[in-house]
């Protein structure tokens, strides 16, 4: 063996070589690492470029809107300091003495106003919402990577949740589900970095206070944040097992006095404007009346009407009925489709990213029951965040836009699946197997919790699945259902053995229908325009038999195959009863698919025109087959 000097120290030859393996080995890591850094770079700037170009930064805010509210809320209160509810903004001009909102949570005006006081400008507002949603898409690649995902799969569901068109959506009005969104992930990224750090956090106390004040600040935004602060004591008491007993019951305490240090003033100022005390703001029985107004249908009906009377008057026209409404009806309206104010979907660029909510949302909600009961507690955590928004919207309405806030923690559970798939087919072991608890007592309540948790997410996962995948074909004939009951007490099947007074078929007349908004491209086979959303007119011939008749009920056919994968078919009509289009008299966007083109509608009208919205995301490609309309006339015994 060779000896050579090296700085004046003998050093062998060997262990030189030794080195220099060491140092490629070292290099050759750091190459590979700052490749992964480019990458995770690169899809995270993609999410920022897809979200600027998305959002219109000169979109007006409607009047009288929700948007309109929020914005004469923060006015008011760099103005007169008031949190008011001044949604024409008479108040904020001076026409009308400003006076306190009662219903109105303070959060977002409050934070509204912070942007104005920087820039007074609505493009710089929504540049600050694309921010917000930049970071929860950060925020969703580093929960994914605290609970143990891999690279490759975490940068996956990142790329996933880069392009879902529901986080480009909407950031250009000014409504409380960005900021809340970034607040509640925020927050549950605490939550799960707490419990998998515990043991090395130099100030426990000072972090759960962080959390929690965090958590608080969704909660003045929105107040379906609330249940998870309990959510958080549990998951503290529970699986924070690294810390002894003590250490987590003061956890808890502190806890519970950051919370009070938000509810207090809340409930001061609640006291001293309106002499009452609720725990956040007065609840509000809107959202509880168009939840118990089937389908929405008719909502002018429901003025002046108290919430027990309605239900109550609902439930009497068929029980059945109500309550395929307040349980499919509402798992329909909330997790059919994603979340677009819009409601048409009018962004080309995005339209092959439609099919992720389908194809990838709800069935990563509907597996919860097959991965959660050997979960880790993390997964638990993140787990429950979409269960309990759906569960929380039941009292009042479902819509797309009051569970968007879960969808971060759905796509985190979406990795989670990913990695078992992966770990699965390498044959490894997942790491995220149930731990094992030296404490008895621990180890029954998570055993319970988990069964319970497991049994309870088998039934939400059925709701869910029949919901959006079957119920949602039936949505038309639900519709026709209610109207039908509540003008004669009968049903669509009943009205088949009335006596039929005309029924003919329009698609050869061409004089009595057209299409707007669109490109002809065959005889009968349209393009929808990106601009506008096709609209089908329909002139229906009115026969003297139908004329001499009072009571009578129309069932419209449609034979328009093509449109999206999943969208949505709308019906107006005037009649003998409906003298022009009303919002009051329609069939409002129900569920049909590109896979059956035909849809069937009962009208409790003597229809003499329709407008029809054959397909409701811009931009598809249908035909118009069939157009038949059938004339009953209804028993004198059933009038």
């Amino acid at each position: 063996m060779k000896i050579q000097l090296t700085h004046g120290k003998f050093m062998p030859s060997w262990n030189r070589e030794c080195d220099t393996v060491n140092c490629e080995i070292q290099d050759n890591r750091s190459v590979y690492f700052n490749k992964k850094t480019i990458f995770l770079i690169l899809i995270l700037l993609m999410g920022l470029i897809l979200r600027v170009y998305v959002t219109d930064f000169n979109r007006p805010i409607a009047d009288s809107s929700d948007s309109a509210a929020y914005d004469y809320a923060a006015r008011n209160l760099i103005k007169y300091g008031v949190l008011a509810n001044d949604q024409d903004g008479a108040m904020y001009r001076g026409e009308v003495a400003i006076s306190p909102a009662s219903n109105v949570m303070p959060g977002y005006p409050i934070f509204l106003a912070m942007v104005y006081i920087i820039n007074d400008a609505l493009p710089f507002a929504y540049m600050v919402q694309v921010f917000l949603s930049f970071a929860v898409l950060c925020l969703i690649y580093l929960l994914l990577k605290e609970i143990g995902i891999s690279f490759f799969v975490s940068v996956f569901v990142t790329a996933v949740a880069a392009i879902y068109p529901a986080f480009l959506y909407n950031l250009d009005i000014l409504l409380t589900e960005n900021l809340f969104t970034a607040l509640l992930t925020a927050a549950i990224y605490g939550m799960v970095r707490f419990m998998r750090r515990m043991e090395s956090i130099r100030h426990p106390y000072f972090y759960v206070a962080g959390i929690t004040a965090v958590l608080m600040a969704a909660v003045m935004v929105r107040a379906q944040a609330l249940p998870f602060l309990a959510v958080e004591i549990f998951f503290l008491l529970i699986y924070a097992t690294a810390l002894p007993l003590k250490k987590r019951i003061r956890c808890c305490g502190i806890v519970i006095i950051v919370a009070l240090a938000f509810l207090v003033p809340l409930w001061i100022r609640n006291w001293l404007d309106f002499h009452q005390f609720w725990l956040l703001t007065e609840a509000g029985v809107g959202p509880q009346i168009w939840g118990a107004q089937p389908y929405f249908l008719d909502m002018s009906s429901t003025n002046g009407v108290d919430i027990d009377s309605l239900i109550s008057q609902n439930k009497a026209l068929s029980e059945t009925l109500y309550w395929k409404w307040r349980v499919f009806g509402f798992f329909n309206f909330m997790w059919y489709d994603f979340w677009d104010e819009n409601l048409v979907h009018p962004y080309k660029i995005l339209s092959m990213f439609r099919l992720i909510h389908p194809l990838l949302i709800v069935p990563t909600i509907a597996l919860i029951p097959v991965y959660i009961r050997k979960s880790k507690k993390e997964v638990l955590l993140i787990g429950c965040v979409p269960l309990l928004f759906t569960l929380m919207c039941l009292p009042y309405h479902g819509l797309a836009r009051y569970v968007y806030p879960s969808i971060p923690c759905v796509l985190i559970l979406f990795g989670v699946i990913v990695q078992k798939v992966v770990f699965k087919i390498r044959k490894k072991k997942s790491d995220t197997d149930i731990q094992v608890y030296e404490q008895k007592s621990i180890a029954y309540i998570d055993l319970i919790f988990r069964y319970a948790y497991w049994a309870f997410s088998i039934v939400f996962s059925i709701i869910l699945l029949y919901s959006v995948y079957i119920f949602s074909w039936s949505v038309g004939t639900e519709m026709s259902n209610y109207r039908l009951a509540r003008t004669y007490d009968v049903s669509s099947s009943q009205v088949e053995s009335f006596p039929v007074l005309e029924s003919q078929e329009l698609i050869s007349d061409r004089l009595l229908w057209r299409v707007d908004n669109v490109e002809q491209i065959g005889d009968t086979t349209y393009q929808g325009i990106w601009d506008e959303t096709p609209i089908l007119h329909v002139q229906v011939p009115e026969s003297q038999a139908s004329l001499s008749e009072n009571s009578v009920i129309t069932k419209v056919e449609l034979d328009m195959p093509g449109g999206y994968l999943y969208d949505y078919c709308t019906v107006y009509w005037t009649g003998s009863h409906t003298p022009e289009i009303s919002e009051d008299d329609v069939y409002g966007r129900f569920p049909r698919t590109s896979l059956n083109g035909k849809q069937t509608v009962y009208i409790d009208d003597n229809v003499s025109s329709l407008m029809i919205v054959p397909c409701g995301f811009r931009g598809t490609e249908f035909s118009i087959n069939s157009i038949r309309i059938t004339k009953y006339q209804v028993p004198e015994m059933v009038q």
